[in-house]
């Protein structure tokens, strides 16, 4: 999910990836990035808003802004990655713990894994996918948050942000078009779907045009990748926010465009479905 957002306002894209056949598990992170998250012991931790009023009255330079975010995702990181261990064991053995009267023991195929997520959640999805390209078979960014990926998974997804005169970034595997130009599996093994909306494409953020110019040249992946723009669309859209929100006001305050929220959704749903089948026939799946 996104910054302020929580894994219940993406209930269209999630019900609609269930719809087409896939087991959907979704994370609300516990690194104060979401409006409100419960806890095990039924606490809750609420949103830390510091950072961004810190930021906005100058107190917090913009460059200690990103390092701070980028501490986040990986922790948001490290919670992808244990829900992934968790869905393992869940396909071995049932954890009464987690006994919802549902067995998925034998019914998970686990060598085809997507991590898909919007805003901050496409950073983590990205940065997840760098550090363990080897457990993921898609990434799917809407929108993402590119520059709060931490260091080494910027520079693996980058090879022109490495750096290569640090001692620190020699040992990060790269790709860079060519066959075995990676000894090791890096995120450039992996699928990658980037959906960007109108606003962050226009205003080139979200690494939109690096993006769009490593993919032209065959340098986003050596498998399967697609970059594409949601016209007249805003970076809200591809949450269920716009469509929660009378259409005159989210108009009014700049959270959609000019077209009906529900045709944008549903754009962005079966671009993302469109990819993903293409990405099981590669697999081998039906």
């Amino acid at each position: 999910h996104g910054l302020t957002g929580n894994a219940a306002i993406y209930s269209y894209q999630a019900m609609n990836l269930a719809a087409n056949g896939m087991v959907v598990l979704m994370v609300d992170h516990t690194d104060a990035s979401a409006i409100a998250t419960r806890r095990k012991d039924s606490s809750h931790l609420v949103y830390d808003s510091s950072l961004v009023t810190g930021l906005r009255a100058n107190d917090i330079e913009e460059e200690v802004y990103d390092q701070r975010r980028r501490a986040q995702t990986k922790h948001r990181v490290e919670e992808c990655l244990s829900a992934l261990k968790v869905l393992k064991t869940l396909n071995r053995r049932n954890i009464p713990d987690l006994d919802s009267g549902v067995s998925f023991v034998g019914k998970l195929d686990l060598s085809y894994v997507t991590l898909m997520g919007h805003s901050f959640g496409g950073c983590t999805a990205l940065a997840a996918a760098a550090q363990s390209p080897d457990l993921i078979t898609n990434v799917v960014a809407h929108d993402p948050a590119v520059n709060w990926m931490p260091d080494e998974a910027r520079w693996s997804l980058f090879p022109s942000e490495r750096g290569d005169r640090d001692e620190e970034k020699k040992d990060i595997p790269h790709f860079d078009g060519s066959e075995g130009s990676s000894s090791k599996p890096t995120i450039h093994n992996v699928n990658m779907l980037f959906l960007y909306s109108d606003e962050f494409a226009s205003k080139k953020w979200g690494h939109y045009e690096q993006v769009r110019s490593m993919h032209e040249r065959q340098e986003l992946s050596s498998r399967t990748s697609e970059v594409g723009v949601i016209t007249k669309s805003h970076h809200t859209e591809f949450s269920d926010t716009c469509m929660l929100t009378p259409t005159w006001l989210a108009r009014a305050t700049g959270l959609t465009g000019p077209r009906n929220p529900h045709d944008t959704a549903e754009e962005i749903a079966c671009r993302t479905v469109e990819f993903l089948e293409a990405t099981r026939k590669e697999h081998g799946l039906k």
